[in-house]
């Protein structure tokens, strides 16, 4: 039977697929459960991310990272603070090409573009994410960068 595909682009299947390898009591979870898990390792992977990115957008707006915060300063300022920290770190040239891999929904990829100049391709391996960071992406003016 075909996957129901949201209009989004995450698929109920992949999301069913997340929660149903594993036991609601961890201490059950069986050898047959984690080979399962294993068996179906794309899918699990790819319903984990159908799941909670939406949930990661809402916590972590669109930079799912960590970074340090100085008193007095805002979320936001110091997530784009450390994308800028590192762009000066890897001596980031405008016009240079940037591989992210790992990309999600490209958040860090778009602020260091901006910052830096330079074009960024975004590797991901879930596809509900790229859709995402492409249409962001598109949004903020940054298609071709």
């Amino acid at each position: 039977m075909p996957s129901k595909t949201l209009k989004d682009g995450r698929q109920l299947d992949r999301i069913d697929s997340y929660s149903k390898h594993w036991q609601k009591d961890l201490k059950k979870d069986t050898k047959a459960d984690m080979d399962n898990r294993n068996a179906d390792y794309e899918n699990v992977v790819n319903g984990y991310y159908d799941g909670a990115t939406e949930l990661y957008e809402w916590g972590w707006g669109s930079c799912f990272h960590f970074s340090r915060f100085y008193k007095g300063e805002a979320f936001n300022q110091s997530i784009a603070r450390h994308e800028h920290y590192l762009a000066s770190k890897m001596g980031l040239k405008p016009g240079m090409r940037v591989l992210d891999v790992g990309c999600g929904i490209g958040g860090p990829a778009r602020e260091i573009a901006r910052f830096a100049d330079v074009k960024i391709v975004g590797l991901n391996n879930n596809q509900f994410q790229v859709n995402r960071a492409t249409k962001y992406s598109a949004q903020a003016g940054l298609s071709e960068q």
